[in-house]
């Protein structure tokens, strides 16, 4: 018999995004080097001769999350340094910024900051300083009458500004990373989306510039217990991972378990049921909306069920209600009493 050869990768290229307090603070596209690590806490036991291993507790569990990002993006800052972008007009350096020379008089490509210097770089390499009116300066002092000279001076623009100071925390959010999930024989078919819900940048950073590459910025942290979001068992959450599917499709089961399996009811009455899908496996049971099963008596005027609900009919006895889901079968034994 010839094997499936399909297989399933994920592309490790991720979108992202990071909500503080529900708003959205920034989204973005991380790289390969994107890693998220889980690893156990513990405590080893340790006696006798050569101080051997006894017990090793396992107390809990560790979520950290290590995105390297393609693409530049300020907020990325803001959330390390804890430190909102303000933007206002600033002063920065206009640096050799080539100016054409015609008769001593050039024009420089921004106004610069008022009463500033304009040092300028001569073909010669001298290097000399003149004052500007408006964007206009005039070299014929310096015995400079035609080419090309580098201007450096402070000019005014508007600027979005991240503060780096010594104290400020960073800022804790909700962190998703979603990726593509891929077939190799048909393509795409659906996401592995990975969700922090209270995450905690580390507060480090590395501003990465190589040579004839895009310049790099990490973003790390570590997932907190968030007592907001929690298991079923009541435990806190540190994260979830969900699969999905961009096609539509019957959730596939291998069985199906109606609850409950014997109902006992006067005529009139009425009873609910509780239909779980059974995926076996690692899979935990499913609740199957009633909607999707279809449900037949073999003796309606005894008992009758619909979209998962059983009603006893006027005629005392027994009835079998058979469930089915795809397929998928279960019965439930309806005694009726009588009035």
């Amino acid at each position: 018999m010839q094997k499936n050869q399909t297989k399933e990768f994920v592309i490790g290229v991720a979108d992202c995004a990071f909500f503080h307090n529900d708003q959205l603070l920034f989204t973005g596209t991380t790289n390969v080097t994107t890693s998220l690590e889980a690893a156990m806490e513990s405590n080893d036991i340790r006696a006798g001769k050569g101080n051997k291993l006894l017990y090793s507790h396992k107390y809990g569990r560790t979520l950290t999350a290590t995105i390297e990002s393609v693409e530049w993006n300020l907020a990325y800052f803001a959330l390390q340094t804890g430190s909102a972008i303000t933007q206002a007009v600033r002063e920065v350096l206009e640096i050799n910024a080539c100016v054409d020379i015609v008769e001593g008089i050039g024009v420089l490509p921004s106004t610069p900051a008022e009463g500033t210097d304009i040092f300028c770089v001569l073909p010669d390499g001298a290097i000399v300083s003149v004052k500007a009116s408006g964007t206009t300066i005039d070299l014929t002092d310096k015995q400079v009458t035609s080419g090309v000279i580098q201007a450096t001076y402070v000019k005014n623009v508007m600027t979005k500004r991240v503060t780096i100071d010594s104290e400020t925390q960073p800022l804790i959010g909700k962190l998703v990373m979603d990726m593509d999930k891929y077939k190799n024989d048909i393509g795409k078919v659906g996401s592995i989306q990975i969700t922090i819900p209270k995450f905690q940048a580390d507060g480090n950073f590395t501003m990465d510039f190589s040579n004839d590459n895009a310049a790099q910025t990490n973003l790390s942290g570590t997932a907190l217990a968030s007592l907001n979001e929690k298991c079923t068992d009541g435990k806190e959450i540190l994260g979830w991972v969900d699969e999905f599917n961009t096609e539509e499709e019957a959730l596939t089961v291998y069985d199906i378990a109606v609850t409950p399996t014997t109902v006992s009811l006067k005529t009139g009455e009425t009873c609910d049921l509780t239909v779980y899908g059974i995926k076996g496996g690692a899979y935990a049971n499913i609740l199957i909306d009633n909607a999707s099963c279809s449900y037949t008596s073999d003796k309606d005027t005894t008992a009758k069920a619909e979209k998962g609900k059983i009603t006893a009919g006027s005629e005392a006895g027994d009835a079998l209600i058979t469930v089915d889901y795809n397929g998928v079968k279960d019965y439930v034994k309806v005694t009726v009493t009588g009035e």
